[in-house]
């Protein structure tokens, strides 16, 4: 992939909520107006169902819980309000996850870390 205004080789994991985040930077790559502060709705709004090949709705919805999350050491956005990131990583990791708690935080303030932004 090559992206001139993201770093998506930075991204280590291969999991599907890591290819959902390639997808993102992939995507944000061609709106600029959209690169420096997003919501964790419009981030479901540029990766839908589907994206990365991820089309089954059970693992595309954890993947987008993960995808805000701070499990296995994904670090890919800061968020204004920082104990969000962990209610993410909770429930990502609770097998009774809220599978659409990602759209209840839909209006939640979030940048890309910049570790995934070239300078």
């Amino acid at each position: 992939m090559h992206c001139k205004h993201f770093v998506p080789e930075q991204i280590a994991g291969r999991a599907n909520a890591d290819a959902l985040f390639a997808c993102l930077l992939l995507a944000l790559d061609d709106q600029p107006e959209q690169r420096e502060r997003l919501t964790v709705g419009q981030v479901a709004e540029l990766v839908p169902l589907g994206s990365g090949g991820i089309c089954n709705p059970g693992s595309y919805h954890y993947a987008m819980i993960a995808l805000f999350g701070g499990q296995k050491g994904r670090d890919f956005f800061l968020f204004e309000n920082a104990e969000l990131q962990a209610a993410f990583t909770e429930q990502a990791n609770q097998s009774s996850r809220d599978m659409r708690f990602y759209r209840k935080h839909a209006d939640a303030a979030i940048t890309i870390s910049p570790k995934y932004v070239r300078s």
